[in-house]
């Protein structure tokens, strides 16, 4: 959902929601103005049918009135030939005398076989009947006809009776049903439901009240469900014959297949116009906008990880808007780095400045020394001697940290290995250890400290080397100088293996000097009670910076 292009592809949806609601009721509209009229049509290919039926049976009325007149014993056979050869809807044309016994035909006929009852159905006042003779055994060759009779009379008296026979498969291929499609299918059923022509599909279907409905309506239309699952449409239409009714069916309408083949008017063109716009919003987004704003975020970027160059440059056909934020950035760069470039000049000035005075600052004290060097040549006092000695010391440890400090790569820190390293290296010589024999270790494993908190620790370091190296140990002895930081908490120790004078120490300047560093500090200084020798232990916490 984050991603542009599938946000426009909703404001698209959206926009079209309303053609989209108006093509589904506009195609279930269309659908059903298609499904009436197909139901029209297939009643009226029904209707036709009809039509065809009773028109070859007036035409069959027709011929026997013909006959009634022309037709004689003589040449009856070659008479009644020529009639079907004429008309060859008609499958048989038979005359029989009153009693229903055979006399001539236009084929070679069993009256046996013929049996014609039909005779005794005519009166003087119903001169025609008509029966259908239905063939129930499906491999014979006699199909199912329609047999046609007239009783010729001389008053009350039958003379005669003129029979025409018509099968019902030829009668039934005079409809044409083309107009409905190429799977619409004709039937003809008799009064009690029988299939007279047409496969055995409708036969498993027919209900016993689709006749009766037929009867009472003039007219039935239904659907029902087929062999092979599918549904299809039925009209059944009586025709003038009593036992004839004519049936046609089709494949009942359905919305998604009638969607299929009217793919204009169906929903299928909103959502396909919808997939099209989709595509083109993606792709036009990706080209017109993705692209550039990709190259806009890799130049910001690798500008703000450092690199001053980086520009966003000449895009390639950007919308306005976009060439007008490609500039903008380009000019914020440029005035970033040219301020950037003047910070960094005041910045390297100002840094000079502090070395230099760093670096003046250890001159001066350098001098300070120098000036107790002189001044030391002058004393005769022993005391005096050692009192110009520890403050040498120390003004040399505060030198240390100036040195430390301008010498370093960050002007704010001090490297405490480092910076401890060396004053116990000046210490060592001004205390004479070597010649003593005294071994003095230094281990710091802390962070760089700022100088406010470095010189309470290197004078610390100075006051407490001074004592063990005074009072504490004899030739021959060590002194170890630990250093450990744990997160802002930081702990000095400085232990030897001697024995030393807790109580001279205690009322000497020197241990005066460490709580003053240790209060500067914001810690707390102890005796180390749990070794072999004297030590002391400073602890503090770093301040914030």
């Amino acid at each position: 959902m984050r991603d542009l292009r599938v946000r426009f592809g909703l404001i698209l949806a959206v926009a079209m929601l309303p053609l989209l609601i108006f093509a589904i009721w506009q195609s279930f509209y269309d659908f059903n103005q298609d499904k009436t009229a197909r139901e029209s049509q297939l009643a009226f290919s029904a209707q036709r049918a009809v039509f065809e039926i009773i028109d070859t049976i007036d035409t069959a009325k027709s011929v026997i009135l013909t006959v009634e007149e022309t037709v004689g014993r003589q040449g009856c056979k070659t008479n009644l030939q020529d009639i079907l050869n004429q008309f060859p809807q008609f499958d048989d044309f038979i005359i029989a005398d009153p009693r229903g016994n055979f006399i001539c035909a236009a084929r070679d006929l069993d009256s046996k076989r013929q049996a014609f009852e039909i005779v005794k159905q005519l009166t003087p006042q119903q001169s025609y009947y008509s029966e259908v003779r239905v063939a129930y055994d499906a491999d014979s060759d006699y199909s199912s006809r329609l047999l046609l009779a007239y009783g010729q009379y001389q008053g009350e008296q039958l003379q005669r009776v003129l029979i025409i026979g018509l099968i019902l498969d030829r009668l039934a291929q005079r409809a044409d049903l083309s107009q409905i499609g190429k799977d619409a299918k004709l039937y003809m059923i008799n009064s009690e439901g029988i299939i007279l022509f047409g496969d055995d599909g409708l036969a498993r279907q027919m209900e016993a009240n689709w006749i009766r409905e037929t009867r009472a309506s003039g007219e039935y239309q239904t659907e029902f469900t087929d062999e092979t699952g599918g549904k299809r449409s039925l009209v059944i239409i009586p025709s003038r014959e009593k036992d004839i009714f004519v049936a046609v069916t089709a494949p009942a309408s359905n919305i998604f297949r009638w969607s299929v083949l009217n793919p204009l008017s169906s929903i299928l063109l909103p959502l396909f116009a919808w997939v099209f716009g989709f595509l083109a919003i993606w792709w036009s987004t990706e080209r017109l906008i993705l692209t550039h704003i990709r190259k806009l975020q890799r130049a910001t970027l690798k500008f703000a990880e450092g690199d001053q160059t980086q520009r966003v440059g000449k895009l390639q056909n950007p919308p306005a808007s976009i060439r007008t934020l490609g500039w903008t950035i380009d000019y914020m760069a440029d005035e970033i780095s040219a301020r950037e470039s003047e910070l960094k000049d005041s910045l390297d000035e100002k840094e000079t400045l502090l070395r230099e005075i760093h670096h003046r600052v250890k001159n001066n004290l350098q001098i300070i020394i120098s000036l107790l060097n002189i001044q030391e040549r002058k004393v005769a006092d022993p005391a005096g001697l050692a009192a110009v000695n520890e403050t040498r010391n120390r003004i040399n440890a505060i030198a240390l940290v100036h040195r430390g400090l301008y010498e370093s790569t960050d002007l704010r820190y001090v490297d405490m290995q480092t910076f401890l390293g060396r004053l116990v290296k000046e210490l060592s010589v001004a205390l004479a250890c070597e010649r003593k024999g005294i071994e003095v270790s230094v281990d710091a494993t802390c962070d760089p400290m700022e100088a406010d908190t470095a010189i309470p620790v290197a004078l610390f370091v100075v006051e407490t080397l001074t004592n063990s190296v005074k009072h504490g140990i004899a030739k021959g002895g060590q002194v170890k100088i630990r250093l450990v930081q744990q997160g802002i908490r930081v702990t000095v120790e400085v232990s030897d293996n001697g024995n030393g004078i807790i109580g001279e120490m205690k009322a000497g300047t020197g241990q005066k000097l460490i709580k003053g560093f240790a209060r500067q500090l914001g810690g707390t200084v102890e005796p180390m009670t749990d070794i072999d020798g004297y030590g002391t232990r400073l602890v503090f916490d770093i301040r914030p910076v």
